[in-house]
């Protein structure tokens, strides 16, 4: 290598520091590699880089030798020197090594290295001769560039890899307080929020025993709500209230850490999750008893539904019933014993099970012409003027009028000859009402009149009356009772009001 001696000393001092600093930077990279474990080929990497830190620091050695045309290699001191051609062999094993992970991990792309390195060998010093010098430069400069990227990639991939130091920071400012220590007590990890805890808790010292922290995490909490632990006390949970009313959730564990088992306990703030635990149980009992209160509502809903129901089937058992017996009543009083007419009230008696279980009728018209024709069997003529209202519900209230009130005029007054009058009128309740309480609204009206006997008020109150009113507020209308000089029942539906239960009635009593 006396070659290097042709040098100047200037150019030897820059190629040594060069080396040098190639060196440096090699040093900061290979450390960065053992924090960062992203390969399965990572020790063979790491042993690759640290033998090429080797070679620069060899290189530097007998680069700096050269400028005292010093053609030794010595570390600590010229008593103990190794020929610089003979110690260019330690370039051996990077350059082997480095093949290896060439053929084994396919990077092709240190062949250029590999082949700086060789470059130092004494067989490659004695073949290049004088020209050797320049490829030392050349290689130089490359390892300097190399050295240089690799710090540079390093740090560029420092925000996107998680290393032992990110992860130890992660720990550290983690929300939940974590402590982790070994059988013996020894405290191996404990963040900020587990210091922060045990402040709030008294204390202030630096602890380095776990049986201790457990103890203070127990006994100095102002109040422990559950506390479920093994008989040794490092496995299970634990809630407490600090001194600050801030409530935490404790539990104890034992975890794996490297090669051996440790103890864990993980303290989590669970204030606000408290908070909101409260708020919820709040809630579901102001829902509870909204619930009773809409149970309770639906049952007078479901009582009232059922009343209607019985209203509505005891004025249908009325109407029928009440029509039938008075139709019999009076052929009885008749006397006629023909064999057509006992026919005819026969079959009038068994349809009384076949009308009571029909529903309402389709058909009102069909409905007034049955009544008619029943009570023609008796001879009681009813004398229909006008036409029914062409809404169903209202011509179908009309009919149940019409029946109750022949068949009282029949039962009660003797009735021989009824009179049914319907209009369909702008005079409003005014045709029938009192005290032009519907001024001139539109309706429809229903009067009824008959030759029977006058009754009295109170016989007529309580003569199917109910029954009656019911039929014709259901459908907005109000129904009047007039007992004398000729026992009248009216009717009367405003066309506006049609279906307002109830508000027509109000207004009729007024």
């Amino acid at each position: 290598m006396e070659v290097l001696f042709h040098l100047n000393d200037v150019s030897l001092l820059l190629l040594g520091t060069a080396c040098l600093s190639a060196m440096a930077l090699q040093g900061a990279h290979l450390f960065v590699l053992a924090l960062w474990r992203e390969s399965p080929m990572h020790v063979g990497t790491l042993v690759y880089e640290a033998l090429l830190m080797v070679h620069l620091l060899l290189a530097s050695v007998i680069l700096r030798e050269a400028c005292a045309n010093y053609a030794y290699v010595s570390l600590w001191s010229r008593s103990f020197c190794v020929p610089a051609i003979d110690a260019s062999w330690v370039n051996v094993a990077p350059v082997l090594w480095g093949t290896i992970l060439v053929l084994v991990a396919r990077r092709p792309i240190m062949v250029a290295e590999l082949v700086v390195m060789a470059c130092w060998l004494p067989p490659f010093v004695w073949l290049l001769g004088s020209a050797w010098p320049w490829v030392v430069a050349i290689g130089v400069a490359f390892m300097t560039s190399r050295s240089l990227a690799c710090v540079a990639l390093d740090y560029r991939r420092g925000g996107e890899l998680v290393t032992r130091f990110s992860l130890a920071e992660v720990v550290n400012t983690a929300q939940e307080g974590i402590l982790c220590y070994k059988a013996d007590g020894r405290i191996l990890v404990m963040n900020d929020a587990m210091r922060g805890l045990l402040e709030t808790l008294g204390c202030r010292s630096v602890l380095v025993d776990a049986c201790e922290v457990r103890r203070i995490l127990l006994s100095d909490a102002r109040e422990i709500h559950e506390c479920m632990l093994n008989a040794n006390g490092d496995v299970g949970e634990a809630w407490i209230t600090a001194p600050n009313s801030t409530r935490w959730r404790l539990v104890f564990d034992v975890v794996r850490l490297g090669m051996g088992h440790c103890g864990r306990v993980i303290a989590t703030d669970v204030t606000e999750l408290m908070k909101l635990n409260e708020e919820l149980d709040a809630t579901n009992a102001e829902l509870a008893l909204v619930e009773d209160h809409l149970r309770a509502s639906l049952a007078v809903v479901d009582a009232t539904t059922e009343l209607d129901a019985l209203a509505h089937m005891r004025a249908r058992v009325h109407d029928v019933i009440g029509q039938r017996l008075s139709i019999l009543h009076r052929a009885l009083e008749d006397g006629d014993l023909s064999r057509s007419h006992l026919g005819n009230l026969r079959e009038m008696v068994d349809t009384i099970m076949a009308d009571l279980a029909m529903r309402e009728q389709a058909d009102p018209k069909a409905d007034l012409m049955s009544v008619i024709e029943a009570f023609e069997l008796i001879g009681v003529g009813i004398d229909v003027s006008g036409s029914l209202p062409d809404r169903d519900e209202v011509a179908d209230a009309f009919v149940r009028v019409v029946r109750e009130a022949v068949t009282n005029a029949v039962r009660h007054a003797d009735a021989t000859s009824v009179e049914v009058r319907l209009e369909s009128t702008d005079e409003g309740a005014d045709s029938g009402g009192r005290d032009g309480q519907h001024g001139r609204r539109a309706c429809w009206s229903l009067s009824i009149c008959d030759n029977g006997t006058p009754l009295k008020a109170a016989e007529a109150c309580g003569s199917g009356i109910p029954g009656m009113r019911l039929a014709v507020e259901e459908v907005g209308g109000v129904l009047y009772v007039e007992p004398t000089p000729t026992f009248t029942v009216r009717a009367v539906v405003p066309r506006h009001a049609f279906g307002a239960v109830g508000q027509a009635v109000e207004e009729g009593e007024r």
